[in-house]
């Protein structure tokens, strides 16, 4: 039997994320993402033009399928972890080329993706739906099960391909969250029941970082706690966080109802999150007269705000200081919400640490600071597993291979030392395009 894994996208970078898997000749594909940064740059510069894929691909917007453009035929199944822009969102312009995949997804990435194809105009691909916790066959030599695990979006799992030589596991993304606001906790248990596994593939993104990532519940205590703080003395309170953390717009939405608020929400991205968690009635998150994804409503909303804002907590786009997202077109008078001195800007988050995302930031923050608007930053928790969580999910999973993934070298590289320090010594590190045959 031929086993292969080769990587595509995601491997000494952040973003694209795509693990390409070979099986007796067959072939799934585990994510197809693209790189945020990297496409949002290309498509200001493009003038509202349709790119290419091959503009996409010389740019490292999307992953480089041509790697593999004689297998096309051969790739049957499509397999997206979860509903982040860096692992499902190269879809629309990646789907096409391989005629006889199917996709297979949990619920929420499924609504997700079906939006994005309507949304985008292009064919909706076949997409089967399967549990958070579900077992299900691609063809005679390979059995996929699907493993829930904590992440900052609803229905993430980890990839199990069972095969007749072992199982591999692709674990991009997640974290052992024990207090979740939204769904259960990871499924650890079956990864014991599934233990050992051939090989790992695992989320690099804060190998960095000691010790466990903070829950979310934490998050929500102090999201409550500062704007109980300020909203007697704050005219407009604006919170920003990622489009796709609906738990944590769900805090939001309840902080909003503690203060005698009421929360709306502004932006293409946050409407399309939102509006697939209605759809599927995992969570209400807003009424739709509270959420604008177009320019109109969206200044219709502003303008219904600047009326009475102490009565509003605004949650808008731009928290890495994008240039068009909706807070930096406030900033810059492109849209009519004049700032004044007792407005409080709180991100909800963290900054991307590319030197794009950083820069915008910095950018945005002084001329806030210009402005004297208040800010209150970084409260927030990542969806990504610490150093102690990968020291877990390596003694769970007890692998005899490791591929660190999802991340810059550095981080991959802390992965094997991770692995390393309890006697795990087969880490490899593996580069864009390269593969690797187990015999």
């Amino acid at each position: 039997m031929v086993l292969k894994i080769k990587a595509i996208g995601g491997y000494g970078e952040f973003g694209k994320n795509m693990t390409y898997i070979e099986v007796n000749g067959k072939i799934i594909l585990l994510d197809i993402g693209i790189h945020l940064d990297n496409y949002i740059t290309f498509m200001e510069d493009h003038e509202g033009l349709a790119p290419t894929v091959e503009e996409l691909i010389e740019v490292g917007a999307v992953p480089d399928v041509f790697l593999f453009k004689e297998r096309f035929n051969d790739v049957i199944a499509i397999i997206p972890s979860h509903a982040h822009f860096d692992h499902v969102f190269a879809a629309p312009y990646l789907i096409k080329f391989f005629p006889n995949a199917k996709v297979y997804a949990s619920p929420y990435t499924t609504q997700f993706i079906l939006n994005m194809f309507r949304q985008e105009n292009k064919e909706i691909p076949t997409i089967i739906t399967q549990d958070c916790n579900s077992r299900f066959k691609i063809n005679k030599d390979i059995t996929i099960e699907f493993i829930y695990v904590t992440h900052s979006i609803p229905h993430t799992v980890m990839i199990c391909v069972e095969t007749k030589e072992g199982r591999f596991l692709y674990t991009n993304d997640y974290k052992f969250d024990d207090a979740p606001v939204i769904g259960p906790k990871s499924n650890i248990k079956r990864l014991e029941e599934l233990s050992p596994f051939k090989a790992i593939i695992v989320d690099s993104t804060r190998a960095v970082f000691p010790g466990t990532t903070k829950t979310e519940v934490e998050v929500r205590e102090m999201l409550f706690n500062e704007v109980e703080k300020i909203n007697n003395d704050a005219r407009s309170i604006f919170i920003l966080t990622f489009s796709s953390q609906l738990q944590r717009l769900k805090t939001i939405k309840d902080v909003a109802k503690r203060v005698g608020r009421e929360a709306v929400f502004l932006g293409r991205s946050l409407a399309k999150y939102i509006y697939a968690a209605h759809d599927i009635k995992l969570t209400k998150i807003a009424p739709k007269q509270n959420i604008a994804q177009f320019p109109n409503k969206i200044r219709r909303i502003l303008k219904m705000v600047s009326e009475n804002p102490k009565k509003y907590i605004i949650v808008t786009t731009g928290h890495q200081g994008e240039p068009t997202a909706n807070l930096c077109k406030i900033v810059d008078g492109i849209l009519d919400y004049p700032l004044k001195n007792d407005d409080w800007i709180i991100f909800s988050c963290t900054v991307i640490p590319n030197p794009v995302s950083v820069q915008n930031r910095k950018i945005l923050e002084s001329k806030l600071a210009q402005k004297k608007v208040n800010i209150l930053k970084d409260i927030h928790a990542s969806g990504h597993a610490s150093h102690d969580e990968i020291k877990k999910l390596i003694e769970v999973t007890k692998p005899e291979f490791i591929f660190p993934s999802a991340a810059d070298k550095p981080f991959e590289q802390e992965v094997a030392k991770i692995a390393k320090s309890i006697n795990y010594n087969n880490s490899i590190i593996l580069e864009i395009g390269k593969e690797h045959i187990f015999e």
